[in-house]
Formats: C-alpha cells, sequence, structure tokens
C-alpha cells in the first residue's frame, strides 16, 4: 500500500509543479539542477577548493529557481492589468451631490468623471478636467462664488485658482452648456 501512495502523492506533486511552472519552468529547472550540481563536482574534480565550489554550486541554484519561476510570474503579471481593468472605483451618491450648491475645482473634476472626490482617485481625466475648469476660471468663463470675496479678491482668486477654488452648481451647469457637456452632477 505504501509504494502505491507514495506514487500517487508524487504524482500529484508533479501536476501541481507543472501547472505552476509549465514546461518552460521544467526545463529551466531541470538543467540549472543539471549544471549547479555537475558544475560544483567537476569544480571540485579540477582542483577548486571545495567552498568556493559549494558556494558557486549553490549561487548557480538559487539563480535556476528564480529563473524557474519567471514564466509563472509572468503568466500572473499578464493578468494583472485586466484584474485592475475590473476593479472601478464606486461612483458618487448622485443624490447627496445635487443637493450641493458649491463644489471646489477637485471635487468637480472628480464628479466630471464619474468618480467620488472623497476616495481620492485621481486619474488622467480629472486631471484634464481640472486644467480645464482652472483655465475656464482664470479666463472668466467660470464665474467664481461671488459672496465669499470682496471685489480685489475675486480678481487675485481668478488669477491664483487653484484646485481648492470654489465654484457654484449654477455656474457649472452654465459652463458646461458652453462646452455642450452634461456631467450626471449637474443634472437635477
Amino acid at each position: 500500500m505504501k509504494p502505491l501512495r507514495l506514487f500517487k502523492e508524487t504524482v500529484e506533486w508533479w501536476n501541481v509543479g507543472w501547472h505552476v511552472i509549465g514546461w518552460l519552468g521544467l526545463t529551466s529547472l531541470l538543467s540549472g539542477l543539471a549544471v549547479a550540481v555537475g558544475g560544483a563536482i567537476w569544480a571540485v574534480i579540477i582542483g577548486v577548493p571545495k567552498p568556493i565550489a559549494i558556494m558557486a554550486g549553490f549561487c548557480t541554484l538559487a539563480a535556476t529557481i528564480c529563473l524557474t519561476l519567471v514564466p509563472s510570474a509572468y503568466r500572473v503579471l499578464a493578468k494583472a492589468p485586466a484584474a485592475i481593468a475590473e476593479s472601478k472605483p464606486p461612483e458618487p451618491n448622485y443624490n447627496a451631490v445635487r443637493l450641493r450648491d458649491e463644489f471646489s475645482i477637485e471635487e468637480a473634476s472628480c464628479l466630471w468623471c464619474d468618480l467620488d472626490p472623497n476616495t481620492g482617485a485621481s486619474t488622467l481625466d480629472t486631471a484634464e478636467w481640472r486644467k480645464v475648469l482652472l483655465e475656464a476660471v482664470k479666463k472668466g468663463k467660470l464665474e467664481l462664488i461671488p459672496e465669499s470675496f470682496g471685489r480685489g479678491a475675486i480678481e487675485m482668486e481668478r488669477r491664483q485658482a487653484n484646485r481648492y477654488t470654489r465654484v457654484s452648481r449654477a455656474e457649472l451647469k452654465k459652463f458646461a452648456a458652453s462646452i455642450k457637456e452634461d456631467p450626471k452632477f449637474l443634472r437635477d
């Protein structure tokens, strides 16, 4: 019974190893083991000191193990972009967002791209919309909230607009209509 059990366990381990490292990994493992052991023995035969021969064999064995894992690492990393693409950040709570009367440029750019600004998920799209909104503020196409500034302060804020600059919902709606956009967060 024991030889049959040992054979069965060996076959199972072989199958696991085969599925993990594949043909390329198996060939690199077998050839690397042969080079590590054969090279260490050969080095001792030609007179290389034993500790150096053993160290060289061990280093070759370590490199072989790393090389063996390359095919499995490639398979995992090849699937990574698909897994990242599938994990989409949660959408904002539009019911709550529609009740707000003012937004910072940062919040508006995230909401424009259907991302919740509270998650801190900034993308290339949000960065581009932030630039568009800041440019609109600086050119006067997107008005700032007048009651939060004095007369001279509005002009200074317009020139030095940044991601924390605040704009009203009504101004964002006018701006969106002027560029023929209809973001979800501005719909009533």
